[in-house]
């Protein structure tokens, strides 16, 4: 009788090991073929990092790329089976990108965005409320260059932003203190940069991570003359916040809507 269940016990450990082996070769089958589909997967809608340059004044950020993140979407499917809706994703990164450039100026948004931003040069609240109804009515984001003296003697102007894309305009650390403060007392998210314009503040903002937006001009009035004659992809144009860039703002947002070009805030345009 001892045998006969000896023998039974013997008949089901190779019966069970028989069932587990060629369980682990299909599911190595299923799992083989589920790294197959991925790496296909990859191939058709990976995309790489395009990456910008360096110029004697400044730098023109890349374009970060997205990436399948093949281990992690593998570790979702092992075992079930490939699924597209389990796929994991990664960024790939740029050199030129904004975390590592604190210590360069920013000239311009890569080309390839399609996009330029509109930062408006804030000294007064005559125009403001008009400005920024136009941009909102046409679906225009912009964002907002001034100083902390202004900021702080005007607090109640963050109320009238829609868009949080704002770039301090100062010459040294305790202004640019000041600023943040004003802005974290605001309990709203925001994006910030610095405005490098008639004084040095690279060093400054490049010390607090905060990227430096080289400017070259700043357009007083005839803005659509000027938009015409010089605007490219890319493009951080600085206008003035007065009568004459108020009356012509909704003309120059048709005309570059019209050459196809998207205005975003800043940061989208940067990131």
């Amino acid at each position: 009788m001892k045998i006969f269940f000896k023998y039974i016990g013997i008949l089901s450990f190779a019966m069970f090991s028989f069932y587990y082996t060629d369980r682990v070769i299909e599911l190595s089958r299923v799992n083989d073929s589920i790294m197959v589909s991925i790496i296909e997967y990859s191939k058709e809608n990976d995309t790489k990092c395009r990456e910008g340059y360096i110029t004697d004044d400044g730098i023109v950020l890349g374009i970060s790329g997205i990436l399948v993140d093949k281990q992690k979407s593998y570790s979702n499917m092992k075992g079930i089976g490939y699924k597209k809706d389990l796929i994991e994703y990664k960024k790939s990164e740029c050199i030129l990108n904004k975390e590592n450039n604190y210590d360069k100026y920013i000239l311009k948004g890569n080309p390839l965005k399609n996009s330029v931003s509109l930062v408006i040069a804030v000294d007064s609240l005559d125009y403001i409320d008009e400005i920024n109804d136009i941009a909102k009515s046409k679906g225009a984001l912009l964002s907002y260059m001034m100083n902390s003296n202004f900021l702080e003697n005007n607090k109640d102007v963050l109320k009238k932003f829609y868009d949080n894309n704002f770039l301090f305009n100062g010459s040294n650390k305790e202004e640019y203190k000041k600023f943040t403060r004003i802005l974290k007392s605001y309990n709203k998210d925001y994006s910030l940069f610095c405005a490098e314009y008639k004084s040095n503040i690279l060093g400054v903002c490049a010390d607090e991570e905060v990227n430096t937006i080289k400017v070259k001009d700043i357009i007083n009035m005839s803005l659509l003359s000027n938009i015409k004659r010089s605007i490219n992809k890319g493009d951080i144009i600085f206008i003035k916040e007065n009568r004459f860039n108020a009356e012509e703002l909704s003309s120059v947002i048709n005309y570059i809507n019209g050459l196809g070009i998207n205005i975003v805030g800043l940061n989208e345009l940067l990131d």
